[in-house]
């Protein structure tokens, strides 16, 4: 399913992960094999980085965390679901990046968000922050979209 997935849209990727992800270490290979796409390789690199534990050293990719560029796919994936409209549903936020985001990796993966230059990651993190209903994850969002912005304009 993720080898159609990268040829399709954002909402069949979304499915496409949450699917694979719930799959857990069996779908090494899928994840492996998504590493050469680039639509799937920031969700293949999210993915191996949780498994990473339950995974042989030698096993694992060279680089798994993911970097900007898999992140700006991520949040491009999140926003072509209308996730940037005016006033979208907390509930539907949550569902939208409880598919991107492993449960109980939000807070990682917040953080590494912070780190990206991309505006369509700031983007992402500024509605979780303040649309979000989990007030952790919405408070770490607002955080860390201050933390990138004042990156962003540190870079300039």
């Amino acid at each position: 399913s993720l080898e159609f997935a990268g040829f399709g849209r954002a909402r069949s990727r979304l499915v496409a992960v949450s699917l694979v992800r719930r799959m857990g270490v069996p779908a090494y290979g899928a994840w492996r094999n998504a590493m050469r796409r680039p639509e799937l390789c920031g969700y293949a690199r999210i993915a191996l980085s949780v498994m990473a534990a339950d995974l042989p050293r030698s096993a694992l990719p060279t680089a798994i965390e993911p970097g900007p560029d898999d992140l700006a796919r991520v949040a491009g994936d999140l926003l072509e679901l209308d996730f940037g409209k005016a006033a979208p549903d907390p509930r539907e936020i949550a569902a939208k990046f409880r598919q991107a985001v492993p449960e109980g990796e939000e807070m990682w993966m917040i953080d590494l968000m912070s780190r990206s230059p991309n505006p369509q990651v700031i983007k992402v993190l500024t509605v979780l922050g303040k649309r979000h209903p989990d007030w952790e994850i919405a408070k770490a969002a607002r955080k860390s979209a201050r933390r990138a912005r004042r990156a962003r304009r540190a870079r300039r």
